[in-house]
């Protein structure tokens, strides 16, 4: 398996280098994307990482996390050592301590090294991940947090859902009735087995486990062997739900200091910590409870009887009480009627509310309900008048748990009916939360019709009380008091990040914005404002989707579209309810058939234990070849849209029949919009509610349309069938690794005839993309051949390919910088590609005698003359390094006491890629010609510094560009520099100390997050029309950079153009 040495700076400025296994060749991207994630958990910082879908993300999110926390415990396995064999003397107590601390230091280094927390949406998309770790190292300890609807391995109570399994399994275990929890307290206490040997697992795994086969019937409980592991594990992970949840955080035993914490697709972070924090309470919920509480007086008013012997025994009684707290087991039967008792006035003061507000415009005329919308304030207001307030919340709590605990308890010993739900419970949460942290200025309560009815169709009787917040950084809040050391969110679509950034209320310092790794000829974009017909415009607006004749056209367009694309089709609808009802009007006028004729169709259901019969449906239907294809038609925001590979044939074409706004007349949505809009205009900050509307439905546009390209050799078509993208604002906020591809097509017939002749392009690559990705997935032993004579090298013979690579790298990128890159020779190009072998290989490090070490100094010194400067510098690292080698060899210490230092090529390598993205070329060029005067007897070190202080920013970010330049300044200098660093660190975080901190502040206001650097600077002036760029291209051939619609305007469709500036030759392809 390959390995990569990738260089950071910490938060100190120190250089550290990661040694980062890979299973496959890297894309460049991926480097990147490793290397940033990195550079955040290095020093303790958070990080947005934007990388298109099918660019491999969760690898490079698993490879770079794993590599980290191994380091750490590494180093601080080495620190403990050390710090034992110091207090030693002599040798035979120097042997004995180092024993001593070799096993120390095992058990110290692994509660000192940070766990990996690594959160996605759903389980389906934590299968995902699992298969990638094993992949990637299926030796790591990890552990999957599940429920017990997913883990439970007792033949009785995996068929039980909800609160009745989770009491029956409750009910077990305190009576020791489950083998399955025994054998695993067994095995847990037998220090002779070992729970990571199986390697890592998913869930099918340790239910498997669990349930045993042959002549083991029972094997360790999988729920709880789960949260026995996290204690141990380096990466734990889990579904959203259970990071979010407060209460589910609790239960497990997480080291949270200093944490890891992975967020992948990311994008649906924000909507997801925001319904956590928020609830509503229906009417059919409250009557659910209100019925619940007067069961509960029932069964203990049974139980508390004295009067009749022998309906309950005492036996039953005291079964009955096992579990409760002391508080609990006071409460008695009256306690249990006032609960109902305010339960019910409670309902009446919802029902008054809804019944005395004004109904809303464009509601249901037939409605009695209204609705009322007020401040986070007014909730209190309402449960102070059933006399619930700050001193009495607790004892409300109390009597609803111990109320549903009664139930449940009393459905077991006595006989009654099975309480399949605990709205008791869910209620005594939600009141319990919003006492025990008031927030209010970050919510917003409403009564008025049940909600549900907007969102599912589905008439609801009721009115309902809903507490919804609007701030999804509360959320996190609760993680960033457990000093959780780096966030890290990653996703295809999180731009715009700023606005993403100030709703997360969290400090994201490392940012990156990652391109595709695939040609612009392998996807097809379209447009089309019209169908086939012609008179009519296509628009899924709600004004016009329920006509017949949009409905008709629509489906004229996929069915000629699905003619024309081969295999897999994806279609997505911006709804349930607009798929439908286009699927009932197909069918009754025969486009249904025809698109039946000519692929086979499948239809996702809401329902998402019915998805994995229609996913494999259409599988079969691609493997069996019988039509030409499959079609799955689907919504955005669902689970074909999100978190599914569809790679290579499984979709060789998106249609995307609208953008999927939220439904304007949903209270939750309008009142987010104006909860925003009140915000922006007070505080100035964040973003308005339109820009909100806008954005959270192009993102669902942009993970729909990421289902089409899955790795570098795949190829597709996007359609965008709704006038609506033709916007300049609609399409500005296309992924941009697929806006470039995107045209216009006012009529269908252009359409078609571009998607034609792209397919006919493609015609017969589909066995080609599948054979060259079986051999890439085998090109991890290919990469290994080719690495060997690298590693096998004389120690003579490395130091001179590396000092010829780096030479060659300056040389080339120099070339660049000035417009003269078609002049690079062949040599230097073969220069660089072993430079690439060598600096992505990680080589160890050896012992050198004092002969060596003389030979590589005279080497340099006669180098000195004719190489380049930086050259220069970055190989007097290298004879540093070797020198260090030596010295350490002949002290007899130990021979990886270079190993933390990073050889000059990756730090030169890293340097130069950054100083290419982040610098304008006047400020590159300015830099290198300050340096030169090095050469000089009597230059002077502080203008130097004064200069590369300047023109990479180190007063705004010393541990950014300015702390790799340090690797170039002499060594005779080098106090001054870091004398000069030092202060600008210390200034910046006195400045940083004088902001106000991220998060919530003492008066509950919401804090803005701490202004960063951006990551890349704003774009140079365009070459043709001397304005700042929009969207920025560059000539490969020459490096300028102009706006796309001036290289448009300048490169023929056929033949070359010429740059603006310089008059090379440039070709529309050669644009990147």
């Amino acid at each position: 398996m390959p390995s990569y040495a990738i260089s950071v700076a910490d938060a100190n400025g120190e250089t550290r280098t990661f040694d980062v296994s890979f299973p496959f060749t890297a894309y460049e991207c991926q480097v990147v994307f490793m290397e940033r994630a990195l550079a955040a958990m290095v020093r303790g910082e958070s990080a947005l990482l934007e990388s298109p879908t099918g660019t491999g993300k969760t690898l490079c999110l698993l490879a770079a996390t794993l590599a980290f926390v191994r380091e750490e415990k590494r180093r601080g396995s080495r620190q403990k050592v050390d710090g034992r064999m110091d207090g030693a003397s002599g040798v035979a107590s120097a042997l004995d301590a180092t024993a001593a601390a070799m096993a120390e230091a095992a058990s110290a280094g692994a509660s000192r090294a940070p766990v990996i927390i690594y959160a996605t949406r759903t389980h389906s998309q934590v299968d995902q991940v699992i298969r990638e770790l094993k992949l990637l190292d299926g030796t790591a300890k990890s552990t999957v947090l599940a429920s017990r609807q997913h883990l439970c391995a007792h033949k009785s109570v995996r068929e039980l859902k909800g609160a009745e399994q989770n009491q029956a399994c409750s009910n077990l275990v305190r009576n020791h009735g489950c083998g399955h929890r025994t054998e695993l307290e067994r095995l847990w206490r037998d220090p002779s087995k070992s729970f990571w040997s199986d390697g890592v697992q998913d869930i099918e795994d340790l239910v498997g486990r669990g349930v045993g086969t042959g002549s083991k019937s029972r094997g360790p409980c999988p729920f709880y062997l789960s949260r026995f592991k996290c204690g141990e594990a380096e990466i734990i992970l889990m579904p959203y739900n259970y990071l979010l949840d407060e209460s589910v955080q609790l239960g497990l035993e997480i080291k949270w200091k200093d944490a890891v914490i992975v967020v992948d697709e990311a994008h649906n972070l924000e909507s997801s910590a925001a319904d956590s924090m928020s609830y509503t309470l229906t009417a059919g919920k409250l009557a659910k409870a209100i019925d619940e509480a007067r069961r509960a007086y029932e069964t203990k008013l049974t139980m508390d009887d004295t009067s009749m012997d022998g309906i309950v025994s005492e036996e039953e009684k005291k079964a009955m009480m096992l579990g409760f707290d002391p508080e609990e087991m006071a409460m008695k039967a009256a306690d249990f009627q006032t609960l109902a008792g305010v339960l019910v006035q409670l309902e009446t003061r919802i029902d008054e509310e809804c019944r005395a507000a004004p109904k809303p415009s464009g509601g249901d005329p037939s409605s009695q309900y209204g609705e009322r919308v007020e401040d986070g304030q007014f909730i209190y207001k309402i449960f102070n008048d059933l006399n619930v307030n700050v001193n009495t919340y607790q004892t409300f709590v109390t009597m609803m748990k111990c109320a549903a605990k009664t139930v449940v308890r009393g459905s077991e010993i006595m006989s009654q009916p099975k309480q399949r739900e605990t709205p008791l419970m869910e209620i005594a949460k939600f009141v319990e939360r919003i006492f025990k942290k008031k927030q209010p200025q970050f919510f917003v309560t409403r009564v008025g019709p049940d909600t549900d009815t907007f969102r599912s169709g589905r008439k609801k009787a009721g009115p309902s009380l809903s507490y919804w917040c609007f701030f999804p950084g509360l959320c996190l809040q609760s993680l960033t008091e457990k000093g959780v050391g780096s966030f890290l969110l990653a996703s295809g679509t999180l731009s715009p990040m700023d606005s993403f950034a100030h709703e997360l209320a969290l400090d994201f310092p490392v940012r990156l914005e990652n391109p595709h790794v695939i040609q612009s000829n392998q996807v097809w974009g379209g447009i089309v404002t019209c169908g086939p017909n012609g008179n009519v415009q296509l628009n899924s607006s709600f004004r016009l989707r329920d006509t017949p004749e949009y409905k008709s056209e629509i489906g004229n367009v996929v069915l000629s579209a699905a003619k024309i694309i081969p295999d897999g089709l994806l279609v997505f609808f911006p709804s349930y309810g607009v798929m439908n009802s286009c699927i009932q009007h197909w069918k009754a006028t025969g486009i249904w058939a025809g698109l039946d004729a000519v692929k086979t169709c499948v239809v996702e259901p809401s329902n998402s234990e019915e998805f994995h019969a229609c996913y494999k449906e259409y599988n079969v239907a691609l493997q069996q070849g019988t039509k030409r294809g499959a079609a799955f038609f689907a919504v955005c925001r669902g689970k074909v849209s999100e978190g599914i590979d569809f790679a290579d044939k499984a979709c060789r074409g998106v249609i995307l029949t609208g953008i999927p706004y939220a439904g304007s007349k949903d209270p939750l949505v309008h009142q987010k919009r104006l909860y925003l809009d009140k915000r922006k205009q007070k505080n100035g900050d964040g973003y308005s509610g339109n820009e909100w509307y806008s954005q959270t439905a192009m993102r669902a546009v942009n993970q729909a349309l990421g289902r089409v390209i899955r790795n570098r050799y795949d190829f597709g078509a996007v359609i965008l069938a709704d006038e609506r993208f033709a916007n300049e604002n609609a399409r500005n906020q296309i992924s941009l690794w697929l806006r470039p591809s995107i045209q216009v097509h006012s009529t269908f017939r252009t359409a078609a005839q571009g998607l034609r002749e792209f397919f006919n392009l493609h015609a017969g690559r589909s066995d080609e993309v599948a054979a060259k990705r079986k051999l890439e997935s085998g090109a991890v032993l290919a990469k290994m051949v080719d690495v060997v004579p690298v590693k096998q090298m004389g120690e003579k013979k490395q130091k001179q390919d590396r000092k010829k690579s780096i030479t060659s790298l300056i040389r080339q990128f120099s070339a660049q910088q000035d417009g003269e890159g078609a002049k690079a020779s062949a040599s230097d190009g073969d220069a660089a590609q072993k430079f690439m072998l060598v600096s992505k290989q990680s080589v160890p490090s050896r012992g050198v005698d004092a002969f060596a070490a003389r030979e590589a100094r005279s080497k340099y010194k006669a180098a000195t003359a004719k190489a380049s400067l930086l050259s220069q510098l970055a190989t007097s690292r290298t004879v540093t390094t070797t020198t260090s080698a030596v010295t350490a060899t002949t002290a007899g210490d130990s021979a990886d006491a270079d190993q933390n230092a990073a050889p000059s090529v990756h730090r030169t390598k890293l340097f130069m890629r950054r100083a290419r993205a982040e610098l304008t070329r006047e400020a590159y060029d300015e830099l290198i010609a300050e340096i030169e005067k090095v050469k000089n007897e009597d230059f002077d070190i502080g203008n130097v510094l004064r200069v590369a202080s300047r023109v990479l920013k180190a007063p705004e970010n010393p541990k950014g560009l300015y702390a790799l330049f340090g690797e170039f300044v002499p060594r005779d200098h080098k106090p001054v520099y870091e004398e000069h660093r030092r202060a600008l660190i210390e200034r910046q975080n006195k400045l940083k100390a004088s902001r106000p901190s991220t998060g919530v502040g003492a008066d509950g206001t919401a804090r803005s997050p701490v202004k960063t650097l951006p990551v890349v600077n704003p774009p140079s002036p365009c070459v043709a029309c001397g304005a700042p760029c929009d969207k920025p291209f560059q000539a490969s051939a020459c490096a300028h950079v102009a706006c796309y619609a001036c290289w448009l305007a300048r490169v023929k469709p056929k033949g070359p153009g010429t740059c603006p500036s310089c008059g090379v030759d440039v070709l529309k392809r050669h644009l990147v």
